[in-house]
This record gives structure tokens, sequence and C-alpha cells, in this order.
């Protein structure tokens, strides 16, 4: 007997309200977003870019300047309106969360608390401190030009606040300021620096002049190889063993010691050995040690920077307060304090990435999907009890390009689907975890067009996923097809300017699994038989074929014919705005037809990239009302390794 589940928790509230709130929430969210950001465009303009603004005619460009004339009421401006937009965002999320039924379960208010806090937080710091403010460091010349409009608006309704609140900020400034140009904090030098650099300013080249600040303050202590991780040698070895042991460790200054690293008797360079290489075993080689160098873990690397100048020496043991070794620290260790770390040809990388060649990639992935507590029924409806279903699937892919437009991709997967665990139902039927294997193909193509003075990029991919065996969770005799599904996209991405592009994409999905035949019935309704005992099919085909069969065979199986076999089609239409390869705005809306699932939603959401991290969301909006769909919010996390493959 199969089992069928049911989800526990529906929504508490009507969604049209939900989503109505949802929607104030995402507006409110842009509006941080803009205020945010704003604050960093305008006051990391420089002369130099705010004489370029006036010479242009554009309204755009004059309303830049004419805001940025008076940068404290600007300021107070902003920073008024963003607070009470992040106090709106506060009290709206807190309704949000407390209309989610999910928390009775709990029964500790403390639990509620603390996914609001977590929740808000990270709404807030991302989409009101982080997105915004990288951006607009990156760009702020356009930022500010696309979002001014927005800015003077909300400027202007909160003008008659702002300059009171400017006008008695000067009168306490004035009398209370007594701060001297020396006594800035570290933090402040260096949000100075992010805000005085402009964008021909690399980040490397911020780096270092926020690393020039700090130097003074970094102690040997916090730049030390510890102890666990310096390779020295005992002065009781023969010199080839010495040699050996450069040749394994390939570092070109070793310590020397005396029974342990805690008396350290010389040190050895491996340039003062290679005009005795030649040597026996017995070479008497202490004869080759140059004096240790000690200095106190807390001695300030700016001090030892001086010494190791003056005595012409690039290595120093670190020891502690008590005599003994706390590790090593170089002149190396020192400079990439300022400028970054230093690679040589025996430094290794810390990748996990493997080039095969140009034109190809391989790469792994880790599926894991959990459905929550389900109240599970046999197919009376009565009820066997709850489980969490979740299912897993560990894999790997395969790419390659065959031209400059077309790719063509592979990959396989193990797969584990535990979907009510080993319950028994009414019947005796006892379930069990299902086992199964997966594959994909794909194919993909993209090439440049121009339309009108636009340019774009048309791309177009095929996708025939989940190709593998059938897998139970009951017996060897109850088989059922794995999700085999065939997709067909297309899409247009047009460079609305030289820092934003609009996509357009259309999907097509086609479940490519045998469709349920019709089966012919008695006078009475029951189901007719033939003489061997099987039902007999009144329209469609056999469902029980064999895996290439039921793949292709699923295109014409249907028992009402081209009509079923059409609305076996789910269809997606999808749109998105990306801003400077870092933020994206989405909508979209999905389709099925109503003998097939009925499942149709419009969506909504967002994303951001920073360097090799990518975090995506989405809400669903459902067309029906008390959907299973509801109030359904998904979040996607990625990292890209595209950088560690272009280092290599």
């Amino acid at each position: 007997m199969r089992l069928f589940a049911a989800p526990s928790l529906l929504g508490a509230i009507q969604p049209q309200g939900t989503t109505v709130l949802v929607l104030i929430l995402v507006v409110l969210l842009f509006l941080s977003f803009v205020l945010a950001g704003a604050e960093v465009a305008f006051f990391s303009l420089t002369f130099k870019d705010i004489n370029l603004l006036k010479s242009k005619q554009q309204p755009t460009y004059k309303r830049i300047v004419d805001l940025i004339e008076q940068p404290k009421i600007l300021l107070a401006s902003l920073l008024i309106a963003n607070s009470f937009i992040n106090i709106s965002i506060i009290i709206i999320s807190n309704l949000l969360i407390d209309n989610m039924s999910i928390f009775e379960l709990f029964n500790a208010v403390w639990v509620e608390f603390v996914v609001k806090v977590i929740a808000v937080t990270f709404l807030l710091v991302l989409f009101g401190e982080i997105m915004p403010k990288v951006l607009a460091t990156q760009n702020n010349i356009r930022f500010a030009k696309d979002f001014g409009g927005i800015v003077y608006g909300i400027s202007y309704l909160v003008m008659g606040l702002s300059k009171p609140l400017v006008k008695y900020s000067d009168i306490i400034e004035r009398k209370l300021a007594n701060k001297s140009a020396s006594a800035y904090s570290l933090e402040e030098l260096d949000h100075a620096i992010d805000l005085t650099t402009n964008e021909t300013a690399s980040e490397n080249e911020k780096n270092i002049l926020k690393s020039i600040v700090k130097f003074r303050n970094i102690t040997v202590k916090q730049i030390m190889k510890t102890r666990m991780d310096v390779s020295g040698v005992d002065q009781e070895i023969s010199f080839d063993q010495l040699i050996a042991f450069v040749r394994e460790v390939n570092y070109s200054r070793i310590p020397v010691y005396k029974e342990d690293l805690d008396e350290v008797v010389g040190i050895i360079h491996t340039k003062d050995m290679v005009p005795h290489l030649d040597e026996s075993a017995t070479y008497n080689w202490h004869k080759l040690l140059r004096p240790p160098y000690f200095v106190h873990e807390q001695k300030p690397i700016e001090d030892l920077l001086k010494e190791f100048q003056s005595k012409r020496i690039h290595f120093a043991v670190v020891v502690d307060e008590f005599g003994g070794t706390s590790g090593i620290v170089t002149l190396e260790d020192i400079l990439e304090e300022i400028i970054g770390e230093i690679k040589d040809e025996f430094d290794e990388e810390d990748s996990d990435y493997k080039k095969i060649d140009e034109n190809s990639a391989f790469g792994l992935d880790l599926r894991y999907f959990n459905m929550g507590d389900i109240s599970l029924t046999d197919g009376r409806g009565n009820p066997i009890g709850e489980f969490n279903p979740r299912d897993i699937a560990i894999g790997g892919t395969y790419s390659r390009r065959l031209s400059a437009n077309l790719g063509l991709g592979i990959s396989a997967r193990f797969i584990h689907s535990n979907l009510s665990g080993n319950m028994s139902a009414s019947g005796g039927t006892e379930s069990r975890p299902g086992v199964s294997v997966g594959s994909d193909i794909g194919l993909y193509h993209q090439k440049p067009i121009l339309v009108g003075e636009k340019e774009g990029v048309w791309s177009w991919g095929l996708t025939l996923s989940n190709i593998g065996p059938k897998i139970t969770y009951n017996s060897a005799e109850d088989l059922d097809y794995i999700p085999t599904t065939f997709r067909a996209g297309t899409a247009y991405k047009i460079n609305v300017n030289s820092t934003s592009s609009l996509t357009f994409a259309l999907d097509a999905n086609k479940l490519m699994v045998p469709t349920p035949p019709t089966y012919k019935t008695n006078a009475d309704g029951t189901l007719a038989t033939d003489s061997n005992g099987d039902l007999i099919i009144a329209a469609g085909k056999d469902p029980n074929r064999p895996l290439i069969s039921g793949m292709f065979g699923s295109f014409n199986d249907a028992p009402g014919g081209f009509q079923e076999e059409w609305s076996e089609l789910t269809l997606s239409f999808g749109v998105e705005y990306l801003y400077a390869e870092k933020f994206a705005l989405r909508t979209g809306y999905f389709y099925e037809d109503d003998t097939k699932g009925g499942r149709r939603y419009f969506t909504m959401g967002a994303g951001f990239t920073m360097k090799r991290l990518g975090l995506d969301f989405s809400y669903l909006v459902p067309q029906v009302q008390n959907h299973p769909l509801a109030e359904t919010l998904r979040f996607s996390l990625r990292y890209s390794i595209a950088s560690i493959a272009a280092a290599n």
C-alpha cells in the first residue's frame, strides 16, 4: 500500500495581507538600499568629480551638484530617512514573523526572539549596509546618477526636520569641538581611505594604504610563524641528512637547535651549503652556522624592520617572556603586512581546483533537501505517524567548450531519498529509503547580437536531467521512475548602460516519464482485467516499460492525445535587472496546467555577489488562495572558484 504525505503546517493569516506586507517590506528594503548607498556615493565624490559634473548639462548630473552643495543637510536627511525606514522594516518583519505558526511547536518565546533578531539583523546589514555601500564605493558617480531622483525626493520630504537638527548640531559642535587633527582612530582613517580614493585606485592599492596606517600597531606575535609551523634541525645530524632535509622543506634559512627548539644555537643558510655539496657525510657543517637573532614576541614590527635594515638580516627567532621559542619571523612576513601575501615557487596553493585544459572544467556537487516534519497517512487517510523526509545527492560534473559559442555538459550523481523512514502502512507494507543514480546532459549556446544601438547576448539551452533507473520505497516489484525532465530555454540579455543589464528568459519543462493510462471498467464500475488478471488499457500505453522506452515514449502516450501532452508542459518567464555585476532584482511567473498540478505563482527575488560569495533569495506569491506554497521564502548560497582558476 502506498504512503501519502500531507504538510502539517499551514499559513495562519490571509495570503493577501501577508503579500501586501511583503511588498511593503521589499519597497522599504529598496529605499534603505538607496539611502545607505547614496551616503557613500555622494560623500566619496572628489573635487575633480564635482567639477566634472558641473560641466555636464544633463538634469541628473545637475541634481547631484545641487544636493552636494549642502552636504550637512543632505547627510542629515539621509540619516533621518534611513532611520525611519529601518524602524519600519523592523516592525513589519516582526509582524510577519509573529504570524508564522511554526513557533507554536516550540512553545518557547526565546526561539521566536532569536529568529527575529537574526532575520531582521540579516536583512538590515545585507541590504542596508554591505550591498549598497560596496556598490556605491565602486561606482559612486553612477550610483548617484541612477538614484539621485529618489534621494532628492526623500531629502525634500524630510527637509523640515533635517535643517533644524543641522542648525543645533552646528551650535553644539562649535562649543564642544576640541578634537585635534592627529586624534583620528584607525577605523576613521580606514573609512577616510575608502571615501577619498576614486575608482582609479585598485583594491590592492587601498589595502596597502590601510596597512601602512596600521603598521605601527602590529607586534611580532601577530605575524610570526608559530612554533608548530617551524621546521628546524638538530645540530647532531650528519651533513648528508642536512642536505636531504633542506631538499625536503625548500627553505632558504633553517634554525638549528640543541635538543629542542627552546635552545636555538644558530641559523643555517642553504646558500652557504652550496660550495660544500660534494663533501662527505662526516663534513663538519657547524662552522657554516650564523648566530641567531632573538626578538621578543611583543616587539613592534616597525622597530624590527629598522633592525633588520641596520643589521642586514632577514630572519629572527621569537621568544616569549620565559625565554622559550615561540616561533620565527622573517623580513617577508613584515613586508606582507603592507603589500599582501608574497608567493614564491615553493609555496603551495590553498586550492582544491584542478584545471584540466583551456576548454574543460570539472566540478563536484552536494545537494540536500529537507521537507520538515510531515504527517503521514495511508491510502484511506489513516494517520500512521510523523516523519522528516529528506533527500541527498552527491555527484560530479564535466563541461567542455565545443566552439566559441557552444558548450556541452554532463553530470552524474548518487541519490538517496528517504521519504517516510521505515514506517508501515495499515496493509502491512513497510517503506524504506530509495536509492538510485541519475545523470544529466546539456547543451548551451550563446551569441552576441546588436539590436539597434544596444549590445546584447542571445542564448539558448537544452537539458535532459535525472536519467537513471527506477527507484523503490518498499518492495522490489513496486518500482517508480525518477523524475527525468527535458528542459528547453532561451534568454536575451541587453546592456542598458555600462553598469546595468536587463535579461528576459523563457523556459519550458516536460516530465519524461510515462503518463498513467485510462483503464477499461466493467458495467458495475470495477476495473476490467484480461485472462491473466492484468488491467485492460482503454487509452494510453502500458506505464511499465523499460527506461529508454518510458522516456521517449512519454511524448505520445497520454490518454488524451496531443492536447494532454501539451498540458504536461510547464512554462516559466523571468526578468532580471543586474547592476554592476553585483546586485540583481528578479521577478517571474510559473505556469502549470490545472490537470497536472495547477501550480501558478509569481516570484520576487534579489541576489548579491561579492568576490567569490553569492547570495540569492526569492519569495513566492501563488495565484490560488490557501496554497501550500504561500509564504515560501527560498535561499541559495554559492561559492565560485573562478578566481582561483584564473590565478592558476
